[in-house]
């Protein structure tokens, strides 16, 4: 159980997946089977240095099924409002190893933190597809949906 008031408690954290309808769930599914089977999710495109002088840093083009995933998650409900930077998440779930013991609102927390933080520097989602923690938060959530999710 989470106490930090900064963070939503778990039926707080639950409560918008909780409401999301059966085609939305049907479209992440599909969606992060396609991801998870896929190779590369991204493209980087390189930073680059104009006859000015002047740098425009590299950025990542994800895929169409990783975009996918990302709308669908907001479509969901599993992308919260809370406090995600002060959240240890990190922490708890090194690499997201753990996760599949966790509780579903930590899923959907991981989630968000991911999600959020990739808006403030870019390649955070390349980086936690990489090291294993994306797919894990998304095969929680999933087994949540599958085994816990009543509607």
């Amino acid at each position: 159980m989470v106490t930090d008031p900064r963070v939503l408690d778990d039926e707080a954290v639950l409560a918008g997946v909780r409401g999301a309808s059966a085609s939305l769930w049907t479209e992440l599914w599909a969606a992060v089977d396609q991801l998870l089977q896929e190779r590369p999710w991204v493209d980087w495109v390189p930073a680059t240095e104009g006859a000015d002088g002047v740098v425009t840093v590299g950025y990542p083009i994800y895929s169409e099924p990783l975009r996918v995933v990302e709308r669908s998650l907001y479509e969901v409900g599993a992308i919260v409002p809370f406090d995600w930077p002060s959240w240890p998440g990190q922490e708890l779930y090194p690499d997201g190893v753990g996760l599949e013991r966790a509780p579903a609102a930590d899923a959907v927390r991981m989630l968000t933190s991911v999600i959020r933080a990739e808006r403030f520097g870019d390649g955070t989602i390349d980086a936690c597809m990489r090291n294993g923690l994306l797919p894990r938060a998304l095969l929680r959530l999933r087994r949540w949906y599958d085994e816990e999710h009543r509607p």
